[in-house]
């Protein structure tokens, strides 16, 4: 039997149903198409950043500045997800690794988007996965200090 509450529960339910098929629909995809979009250029950057000590050292120095901390063993990865996102260390990990994994993949930057969303966004193609490229083996074939 329903109850005499003056809430209309299913039609509150309908409507939060509604919003958020509205959020996935539309502000999800709109928020992922930019992070996407500024991860193909963090993806640019890396693979500029392989290629030019100096700029591996004046890097260094911006991350110094901005007081994000690193080690000698940071991958460069990494530096590039902290110092871009300043974020929790797990979502800063999540970008770099993603980052690692496109590299070691070749994906380029102009087809990062499409890949990630045919791996089904980028927390889909971190959780359980294993790929090569990982840890120091993988650092050193991209030219980074182990």
């Amino acid at each position: 039997m329903l109850s005499n509450s003056k809430l209309n529960v299913t039609a509150t339910l309908d409507t939060l149903l509604n919003a958020s098929k509205n959020w996935e629909q539309n502000s999800r995809k709109t928020s992922n198409d930019t992070l996407y979009a500024i991860l193909a250029d963090c993806l640019r950057f890396y693979e500029d950043l392989l290629a030019d000590v100096k700029a591996r050292k004046e890097l260094n120095a911006a991350l110094l500045e901005a007081k994000i901390t690193f080690t000698e063993a940071t991958d460069l990865a990494t530096k590039i997800a902290r110092y871009v996102f300043r974020t929790e260390a797990k979502r800063t990990y999540v970008y770099a690794r993603v980052l690692k994994i496109a590299l070691n993949q070749k994906i380029s930057p102009n087809d990062f988007a499409k890949w990630v969303s045919a791996h089904d966004g980028i927390d889909e193609e971190m959780i359980g996965r294993r790929h090569d490229g990982e840890g120091h083996e993988g650092r050193a074939a991209h030219g980074e200090q182990p």
